[in-house]
């Protein structure tokens, strides 16, 4: 005949492999163009991207104060990381933040939260000029 016999649990791990290669071929088409929007929204961000971990722990050491704006962390060792050096945590008051900074009543240990997190950064943080954080 001619035909390649399939078991049923071949043909099944394939259609499941194919289907994760276009659910990741879409989630990073998506990745990159949210990524060419913000960039585009925000030039004068310096993007970092991927970082051996010394030079993360320098960044982190550097920065005047680690913004943590997500709602949705179960966790968060990113804040544990800059914490870990030196360097105070803005976040939500949310199960990830709470977790890891303690209390959502004012300031807390290694950080400040605030439902209005843009209000609460600019306050707790003055404008100090262009100049990266890394030359200060």
């Amino acid at each position: 005949m001619g035909l390649p016999y399939w078991s049923l649990s071949n043909y099944l791990k394939h259609k499941v492999k194919s289907a994760l290669n276009y659910v990741t071929d879409f989630e990073v088409a998506v990745a990159n163009e949210a990524r060419a929007s913000v960039r585009q929204r925000y030039p004068d961000v310096r993007w970092m991207g991927v970082m051996p971990t010394p030079e993360l722990a320098d960044t982190y050491a550097a920065a005047d104060l680690f913004v943590f704006p997500r709602r949705s962390e179960t966790f968060g060792l990113v804040m544990l990381e800059a914490m870990a050096s030196g360097t105070p945590v803005a976040a939500y008051p949310v199960d990830g933040p709470l977790e890891v900074l303690g209390t959502s009543a004012g300031d807390s240990q290694g950080g400040i939260m605030n439902v209005d997190l843009k209000r609460l950064v600019r306050r707790r943080l003055p404008c100090r000029g262009t100049r990266p954080a890394r030359e200060r």
